[in-house]
C-alpha cells in the first residue's frame, strides 16, 4: 500500500505553506478537478479527501491516498505552475512513492504533530482540556485513516498515547473556499507525544487535513541512561 507524494522544494527563508498553495491552486479554476480540492461532484467538502496538501518550511506539495495517484499526476503541471507563480521562480520537483502502514511496537515511539486544528462545537469538547481532546481526536483519526487505507489498526488501548505536551494553543477562525465561516477552532501549533506504534507514510491528526493541518512526524530521541 503506497501514497504518492508531489514534493516541491522551497528557497531558503521563503516558505509557502500548504494552505497557501491550496489557495493558489484553486485560482487555476477550470484546470483543477474538484476532487483534488477535497470536494465531491456536488461541490461539497469530503470528510475523507483522497488528496491532501502538505509540507513544511522547506518543501510543500500534495499527498495522494492509495488508488488516487492518477489524480495527482494529472495535476502536477497545474500545482507546479501555482507554486512557481507564488514565489516568482522555478522550483525543484520530485514525485515519490511512500509505503503507508501502521503497526504496534513494544516500546513507545516519539512523535510531533504540527498545527493541529480541532473543532470544538459541542459543550463537552469545549470543556475538555486540549491535551485530552488531542488524544481523543488522534485516536479517532488514526483509526479512520487506517480504515481508509485498508490497514489493520492497533486498538486504542494498544496505542497507549501518552506524555502529551502542547507547546502552544491559539484560537483560529475557520475558513473555507467561500471565506471566513464565523466558527473558531483551536489550533495546537506543536504537540509532542509518545505512542506504541510505528507509522510509515504521511498521517494526520485533527481537522482540516486537506489543507495541511496536523501532519504527524516521527521524532528522533536518543535513549538516556543513568
Amino acid at each position: 500500500m503506497h501514497q504518492t507524494l508531489l514534493r516541491i522544494g522551497l528557497p531558503n527563508g521563503r516558505p509557502l505553506w500548504p494552505d497557501e498553495l491550496r489557495t493558489a491552486v484553486a485560482r487555476q479554476d477550470k484546470a483543477v478537478e474538484p476532487l483534488l480540492m477535497g470536494r465531491d461532484a456536488n461541490g461539497q467538502t469530503m470528510a475523507r479527501p483522497p488528496v491532501r496538501f502538505v509540507g513544511s518550511s522547506r518543501w510543500v506539495g500534495l499527498v495522494a491516498n492509495p488508488g488516487y495517484d492518477d489524480l495527482l499526476h494529472a495535476h502536477v503541471g497545474v500545482v507546479i505552475k501555482a507554486a512557481s507563480q507564488q514565489l516568482g521562480e522555478v522550483l525543484p520537483v520530485t514525485v515519490e512513492r511512500h509505503e503507508v502502514k501502521i503497526k504496534r511496537r513494544q516500546t513507545p515511539g516519539f512523535f510531533t504533530a504540527m498545527n493541529v486544528a480541532m473543532k470544538r462545537r459541542g459543550e463537552k469538547a469545549r470543556a475538555t482540556p486540549a491535551a485530552d481532546l488531542f488524544v481523543e481526536r488522534l485516536t479517532e483519526g488514526i483509526g479512520r485513516q487506517a480504515l481508509q487505507f485498508g490497514l489493520d489498526c492497533p486498538l486504542q488501548d494498544e496505542l497507549e498515547i501518552a506524555n502529551v505536551k502542547v507547546m502552544r494553543q491559539i484560537g483560529m477562525d475557520l475558513k473555507t473556499d467561500g471565506g471566513v465561516t464565523g466558527e473558531a477552532v483551536t489550533l495546537l501549533t506543536r504537540v509532542e507525544f509518545t505512542m506504541f506504534a510505528d507509522l510509515a507514510g504521511i498521517w494526520f491528526a485533527g481537522s482540516l487535513n486537506a489543507r495541511g493541518y496536523g501532519r504527524i512526524v516521527a521524532s528522533n530521541h536518543s535513549t538516556r541512561r543513568a
